[in-house]
């Protein structure tokens, strides 16, 4: 019978060509510290330092008192030829409703095949219809596809012309927020994301993006924000996830997705967010 591992909760940047960097927040006993051997054999354990800024860049923030947090975080390195896509899904639909759907996110400027999934093709055509209505711009193509690791629900590349991925099979079948897959000798537990967020975290990238390129400028900001806010502060009021990135563009793509969402935020994270450049929109 496998053994449940503690829950690891697995932050990780695909998208930074500066750092490339894993961060593994986890809770964990030396013993199962084997359990993960896997992953281990895959990266390498080395500190993460964040760009440094090719101009001044500063900011004014709303403060609360600095909390620490007491959970353990694991740096890994990533080889930068190393890719999120393990296969990507381009099979053609022939259901007339789907294709229907298809031919309106087209009139949105999208061109995507959702291979016959109806359920999926509703969603996306309101959500995409939603992000035009308050002003942002929506990618040319939408893609699905196969993550190499089960916790990687979407991916938005670099070069603007690229599709914006997800793996619509990993998010509609995760039960209750989570995903569990077979780790070494175990099984792992990982929160997933509803499908509404990730597609607002991976439009607020794409957004983000054609906003500031080369976040020259933001690794100074938001590192200073990091010092001075707490990590523990930023991690229960946005994400995990948002503080694991150095420039801080995923703190922007997780607070735009938890607004599209009804979500409010303090005015120190919001402050940040402005300054990071975050996309603005109409509600």
């Amino acid at each position: 019978m496998n053994k449940q591992i503690n829950t690891i909760i697995f932050n990780i940047n695909f998208n930074n060509p500066l750092t490339q960097t894993q961060k593994i927040a986890a809770q964990h006993t030396p013993k199962q510290e084997k359990k993960i051997s896997l992953v281990k054999k895959k990266i390498y354990n080395t500190p993460t330092k964040a760009p440094t800024p090719t101009a001044q860049a500063s900011a004014t923030f709303t403060l609360q008192p600095k909390v620490e947090t007491n959970q353990r975080v694991v740096n890994f390195q990533i080889p930068q030829n190393s890719s999120v896509i393990k296969s990507v899904h381009l099979r053609p639909s022939t259901n007339p409703k789907v294709i229907e759907i298809e031919q309106e996110m087209q009139k949105l400027g999208v061109k995507v095949t959702f291979e016959d999934d109806f359920d999926t093709a509703k969603i996306f055509l309101k959500l995409s219809k939603q992000i035009k209505d308050i002003g942002l711009d929506l990618p040319e193509k939408i893609a699905f596809f196969t993550p190499i690791m089960p916790m990687i629900t979407g991916h938005t590349p670099i070069d603007p012309k690229l599709p914006i991925y997800f793996a619509k099979d990993i998010l509609k079948n995760a039960q209750k927020g989570e995903v569990s897959f077979k780790l070494g000798e175990g099984i792992c537990t990982v929160k997933i994301r509803p499908l509404e967020h990730t597609f607002y975290h991976e439009i607020a990238h794409y957004n983000h993006l054609k906003i500031c390129p080369d976040n020259k400028t933001s690794a100074k900001i938001f590192q200073d924000f990091i010092n001075q806010y707490g990590i523990s502060n930023v991690i229960n009021e946005v994400s995990e996830g948002a503080i694991k990135e150095p420039t801080g563009k995923e703190l922007v793509a997780d607070v735009m997705a938890g607004l599209l969402r009804g979500k409010r935020f303090s005015k120190a994270i919001m402050d940040v967010y402005a300054a990071l450049n975050g996309p603005k929109f109409s509600t």
